[in-house]
């Protein structure tokens, strides 16, 4: 039995112009895009329906509940030539991106029957299931969301410490700071007279930031009031020791920069380069997880997991049981859900 929310959302579809309804099979409502749909498609709708059970029984063997879904078959754009599927209403979209909770697949499937078939219904069928998984993820609440995030960062960063990389070195980036930092104020400072100490400061700043981007816009991951703290500390030890620009090295190195920014120029590091797929790939060799894509972010991680739960390894499809035992409420319902609520007092 769909929920109230659902059934508000089917009938949206189903009245939708933009809409053509094709099918129904169990858990599934299948359409067409009508802006680029041909109805005298050679498609064979019963090969398609057979797809959609198939993944139904998958996801249901996995322990999963029918939860009913809008699948809506559409040509993407060019820019999106490779994408198969995509999930829609991800709860921490921007509000001008969210939309109804529902999937859309590449009519490239479609197509891709006619002339290959076991290759494409395979894709088809996994196609479904992984975007099925973001959708649950979506309608789920933020605990469950929060325990996935969790188990992506176990499989990440926890791990990235691992994998052979050369990392910036803070010393390096801080001793050019100190040179850049000394040479301006032997040049400058010390040969000025009623020099502001305000106006100190924020030359200091400046060249900080300066030596932070140039090693690889490090400034972004740093709080700026941060910076700016230990910008005018150093100003106030160079405006103090103008006189006997000596004590300005010894004072300012005394303050341990390379230990206070080292770990956050490090997990910025860590943070970039995990961006990468060789690295993702042999973070995933390393954890035995489902590939480098798996590892993309936290969305991907749960939806590669339900596609290809077959070939996890143990500790994962224990993971993945243990995370669908997380409940929490929901996200607060929608206006017209709130409405219908009230409604029923």
């Amino acid at each position: 039995m769909i929920t109230f929310k659902q059934y508000l959302e089917e009938g949206r579809f189903r009245e939708s112009p933009k809409l053509i309804h094709k099918l129904d099979v169990p858990m599934f409502s299948i359409f067409l895009d009508s802006w680029d749909a041909d109805n005298s498609d050679e498609t064979t709708w019963g090969d398609v329906s057979e797809a959609f059970k198939i993944a139904k029984k998958k996801i249901n063997k996995m322990g999963f509940p029918s939860m009913h879904t809008n699948v809506v078959f559409k040509d993407y754009g060019p820019k999106e030539l490779t994408t198969l599927g995509k999930a829609h209403g991800n709860p921490e979209s921007s509000p001008k991106h969210k939309k109804l909770k529902s999937i859309s697949l590449s009519k490239k499937l479609l197509h891709g029957l006619e002339n290959n078939y076991s290759v494409i219904m395979n894709k088809l069928i996994l196609t479904i299931v992984h975007e099925w998984a973001h959708v649950w993820m979506f309608n789920n609440g933020k605990e469950f969301r929060n325990a996935v995030k969790q188990y992506h960062e176990a499989l990440t960063q926890s791990n990235i410490d691992k994998i052979p990389y050369k990392y910036e070195d803070p010393d390096r980036i801080f001793q050019t700071f100190y040179n850049r930092l000394y040479s301006q104020t032997q040049n400058t400072y010390t040969k000025k007279q009623n020099i502001k100490l305000v106006n100190i400061q924020n030359n200091v700043e400046n060249i900080l930031l300066d030596v932070l981007n140039d090693f690889g816009m490090y400034a972004l991951a740093i709080d700026s009031e941060i910076i700016k703290k230990y910008a005018n500390t150093i100003g106030k030890i160079v405006y103090n020791n103008l006189t006997i620009p000596n004590e300005i090295p010894k004072q300012i190195e005394a303050l341990n920069l390379e230990k206070v920014f080292g770990d956050i120029v490090k997990n910025e590091t860590q943070r970039r380069i995990m961006k990468r797929d060789d690295v993702r790939k042999q973070l995933s060799d390393l954890v035995n997880f489902t590939g480098a894509y798996g590892l993309k972010d936290p969305d991907e991680t749960w939806a590669t997991a339900l596609e290809k739960f077959n070939a996890l390894h143990p500790y994962h499809r224990q993971r993945i049981f243990e995370l669908m035992q997380v409940r929490g409420p929901r996200e607060i319902p929608n206006s017209r859900m709130q409405k219908h609520l009230q409604g029923s007092k």
